[in-house]
């Protein structure tokens, strides 16, 4: 388990996956910019049963409040290609956005993720253009714009851009290692 200032980085457990599935398949509390696709109870069930949600090129963590609440995902997935670096993803339930939990889960995450895999040295976010929430939340994790990939995402029935954040290794010590000065944020419906 991960522990920040107000939040708990960890694994899904099988008691979590009622919850979890019924969140899932919920597509209003997803906000306006995060990805659409559901898959099946018994696909989301098999996924988890073959590896927890979590293997070598993806997977997802439980965002656990003080009192123990799950209030949302946080994840990760390998980006195929020559370069070594993971695409991360997060979702807190709109009960529990505001609060400052994206920022501090994304930070503890992406602590994780550098330190348990040697040869990542980027970590990036794709956000959709009007997503000012998640920009927000990228640039005061330290995580730097790199870029516009136009009409790179296919997402509520028509081609969008993308906007590409990144954070090196290099840059890993200058981010917080918590939300606890952080300013309270506005809510966030999820990365792209």
């Amino acid at each position: 388990m991960l522990q920040g200032a107000r939040v708990r980085l960890r694994p899904f457990m099988e008691a979590d996956l009622e919850e979890r599935y019924r969140r899932h398949a919920d597509l209003s509390i997803r906000g306006e910019f995060y990805p659409l696709n559901l898959r099946s109870e018994a696909t989301f069930r098999a996924n988890f049963a073959k590896d927890g949600f979590w293997g070598s090129e993806n997977g997802v963590m439980a965002v656990v409040d003080e009192e123990g609440s799950v209030v949302g995902t946080v994840g990760f997935e390998q980006v195929v290609g020559d370069v070594d670096e993971v695409n991360l993803a997060y979702l807190i339930y709109p009960e529990y956005r505001g609060r400052g939990y994206v920022s501090e889960a994304l930070r503890l995450f992406a602590r994780y993720l550098f330190a348990t895999r040697p040869g990542m040295n980027r970590a990036r976010l794709d956000i959709h253009p009007d997503n000012a929430n998640s920009i927000r939340v990228a640039e005061r994790c330290g995580f730097t714009l790199e870029g516009r990939i136009r009409e790179g995402w296919f997402n509520r029935g028509r081609w969008q851009d993308v906007l590409v954040y990144g954070l090196l290794r290099s840059e890993l010590d200058g981010i917080e290692a918590d939300a606890s000065s952080a300013r309270r944020e506005t809510p966030v419906a999820g990365t792209v």
